[in-house]
């Protein structure tokens, strides 16, 4: 990995909040933004909205811990049957104008953006989506449908309030 690649990368854990254009005139040499991208792509970093926490009322928190301890006796099998939607914004076409940050993908929903083509149409949208989905690797399903085991067990521990994963 040459210097310029290392300290791009640096730049973007370090500042996730950092812009190519920024990395760019850092970077001290002549820098496509798209060969930028390639190089956060290629250490598994994309460009995210950045995570803010729910605003939890004692109600919402009540709630959750309820639900986290109604399965907390479920078992992958029971897991399995279960469709998760982080409820996803996708853009048609190419800029959306809202800060990001870098960060690296965490689940099936991320995995699936990793590798979404850019669309026109919400048809082009659908026949995307229902490709990749029809094709994710079924180890990184399992791993993520395993790791739901510990995050209920992180939200009973949290009272049903805030938590990292």
């Amino acid at each position: 990995m040459r210097r310029e690649d290392r300290r791009i990368l640096r730049q973007a854990l370090v500042d996730p909040t950092v812009t190519r254009s920024t990395m760019r005139s850092d970077v001290g040499v002549a820098i496509d933004p798209q060969t930028i991208s390639r190089h956060l792509a290629e250490a598994n970093l994309k460009s995210k909205r950045p995570f803010r926490a729910l605003p939890l009322t004692p109600d919402h928190q009540q709630l959750r811990l309820q639900w986290c301890q109604a399965r907390s006796m479920w078992n992958v099998t029971d897991w399995q049957k279960v469709v998760f939607s982080d409820e996803s914004r996708f853009v048609l076409g190419t800029d959306d104008n809202h800060v990001r940050v870098w960060r690296r993908p965490e689940h099936v929903w991320d995995q699936l953006k990793l590798q979404m083509p850019s669309c026109h149409s919400v048809h082009e949208l659908e026949l995307a989506v229902q490709d990749l989905w029809a094709h994710l690797l079924h180890n990184k399903i399992r791993r993520l449908i395993n790791s739901i085991l510990d995050r209920v067990a992180v939200c009973i521990e949290a009272g049903g309030g805030p938590m990292r994963y």
